[in-house]
């Protein structure tokens, strides 16, 4: 999906009523963590969730 079908899907659910859209990582892909930022313009109800990898390296 392109980032203009992903915003509208997320938009739509956002309309029917969805509590949560989830995301993969969006970190790991610039496309995703884009959609995101935007998508949080433009939904008024759902909250978002994106997948996160811990990293006990970097928090030692």
């Amino acid at each position: 999906m392109n980032l203009a079908e992903k915003l509208e899907m997320e938009y739509e659910l956002d309309k029917l009523g969805v509590d949560i859209i989830e995301r993969c990582f969006t970190i790991c892909y610039e496309d995703d963590f884009n959609a995101i930022r935007d998508v949080g313009k433009i939904i008024q109800n759902a909250k978002l969730a994106s997948l996160a990898r811990y990293n006990k390296k970097r928090y030692r």
